[in-house]
């Protein structure tokens, strides 16, 4: 159901995951006039995008898996499941953007300035972590309850 806290957490989630889309991981700068920026989508040199589709990818995938979460409210054990496999794939997301900004910087020689949607997958996983304690909350009421009747 949308009105329990598991789907305000996974909400959250959902827009952290858009805005992931939108802003960028970090900032290179190469010398005092030239930036590169780093996007989720791929590279951003002198406004021409050359496009990553393993970051794009990766990250479709996960805030697709959310949004099915979202509405697998009748199926408590599916979602807790997928909750976890949501997290692990955004710690590995997690793991690829540190490895792509830093891979990047080291082949420009680059000093790197972290934007903060950098870190948002490892807030997101917290969310899901959250979101899973309260999803197996309501699991074991309806367990308490299927053991009174």
């Amino acid at each position: 159901m949308i009105q329990r806290i598991q789907t305000l957490f996974l909400l959250i989630a959902l827009v952290l995951e858009a805005v992931l889309f939108s802003q960028p991981l970090a900032v290179l700068q190469l010398d005092d006039a030239t930036f590169y920026e780093i996007f989720v989508k791929g590279y951003v040199f002198n406004n021409q995008i050359q496009y990553s589709f393993s970051l794009l990818i990766f990250t479709f995938i996960t805030l697709l898996l959310n949004l099915i979460i979202i509405f697998l409210y009748k199926k408590r054990i599916l979602q807790m499941r997928l909750a976890i496999y949501n997290t692990i794939l955004l710690i590995g997301l997690q793991g690829v953007i540190a490895y792509t900004i830093y891979a990047t910087s080291d082949n420009l020689n680059a000093e790197i300035f972290l934007q903060y949607a950098a870190i948002l997958p490892i807030i997101i996983a917290i969310l899901h972590l959250i979101a899973f304690k309260y999803i197996k909350r309501d699991e074991e009421l309806v367990r308490s309850a299927d053991r009174i009747r």
